[in-house]
């Protein structure tokens, strides 16, 4: 089970960094100001695509220098300290638009990290990998365990609708009643996948790495001063988070789109930003099982860790305790999604077309909810 960071980051040993180029998509941080002054001015049209922009930039910096934190501090408390910094994004985001009593948002963001990590970032990864090979092959083991407990976990976040949409008519808030005992036992089940992953089978999700990728390549900014820079950046992607919520429901209004589709296609990528971006690396490298790891254990974690962390600050909130009580077209996409990467991970291979189906369903999700009214 996946909620290690080892699992969303391809596992380094102790070795020396190497120099390399700064990543050129931090520049999109430099849209920080313009996004910051679009608001103050009222110019959500132009706030929301600007603060999108600079967060995916400070997302990436994020990424890459938790991931050396990691690689310094060994794997042990790395990869724990890697798990919790990855899941900053998604909490900055929702829990901006938590805090502004925006729920239906925040519904649409959680199943959209769900389904952009499964069908847009693995998606994607299979079909780039596959296509300069006939097949890429992963562990059917370990990938079995993690699209297991995918499937098992997505079916927890749709019960409280299951059980509204059974008897509803005689208890209407039944969803609502669910959701913080359900909450409960996804964050003890969180809990339980740390231990699984990290100590009794950590070998089972963190295969060895080859000898070409023993050393680490980062900028010497992030080598030189990694806390600094992560300090920095958890500040930032906050600062956007903030910019961003606020937005939300201007541009919507303005562009005639609703909550659901920006929660599911805008926020659903932009908060799978860094896990995009490895999975694609991963899966050019024919290290497709990372690809699947970080996709599949990004997915896993919103699920047990940051949904429960969202519905546990909700109760404190004067606008109510969010609910897990899901409009219908969602729970499918979400069953749908879990479904899907259970049959095509279950042989231990994937093609470029598996990828291009994947990616498919992605669209079609996504035209679903730019309907929605």
């Amino acid at each position: 089970m996946p909620p290690s960071g080892a699992l969303r980051r391809p596992s380094l040993p102790a070795a020396s960094a190497v120099r390399a180029s700064f990543p050129r998509a931090a520049l999109l941080m430099l849209l920080a100001p313009v996004a910051w002054w679009a608001e103050l001015a009222g110019m959500p049209l132009v706030a929301f695509p600007a603060s999108v922009l600079a967060l995916v930039g400070g997302a990436l910096v994020l990424g890459e220098a938790a991931e050396v934190v990691a690689h310094k501090a060994g794997q042990g408390i790395g990869a724990l300290l890697t798990a919790t910094l990855s899941n900053l994004i998604d909490l900055a985001i929702l829990g901006a638009a938590l805090s502004a009593g925006l729920y239906e948002v925040v519904q649409a963001g959680i199943a959209g990290a769900i389904i952009g990590n499964v069908l847009f970032a693995l998606g994607g990864a299979m079909f780039l990998g596959g296509l300069r090979r006939s097949k890429q092959v992963f562990p059917r083991e370990a990938a079995t365990t993690n699209t297991t407990l995918l499937l098992l976990a997505s079916f927890a976040i749709v019960a409280p609708t299951l059980a509204a949409a059974v008897v509803g008519a005689k208890s209407p808030d039944v969803g609502q009643r669910l959701t913080l005992p359900i909450a409960i036992v996804l964050f003890i089940t969180y809990v339980g996948a740390m231990v699984f992953s990290l100590r009794t089978h950590r070998d089972l999700f963190n295969p060895d790495t080859p000898d070409g990728e023993a050393a680490l390549a980062v900028h010497p900014l992030f080598d030189r001063h990694p806390y600094v820079v992560l300090v920095v950046s958890v500040a930032f992607v906050a600062w956007m988070a903030e910019v961003l919520a606020g937005n939300i429901e201007p541009v919507g209004h303005g562009l005639g789109l609703s909550p659901l589709f920006l929660g599911i296609v805008v926020i659903g990528v932009v908060t799978n930003a860094v896990e995009i971006a490895t999975c694609w690396r991963m899966a050019l490298r024919d290290r497709i099982h990372v690809a699947l790891q970080a996709a599949v254990g990004g997915s896993i974690q919103v699920v047990l860790f940051v949904v429960p962390v969202l519905v546990f600050v909700s109760q404190f909130l004067a606008h109510g305790g969010l609910s897990l009580d899901l409009p219908l077209d969602m729970t499918v996409s979400i069953l749908m999604t879990a479904i899907l990467i259970n049959v095509v991970a279950s042989d231990g291979e994937s093609t470029w077309y598996e990828g291009a189906m994947m990616l498919a369903l992605w669209a079609i999700i996504a035209m679903v909810f730019y309907v929605h009214v």
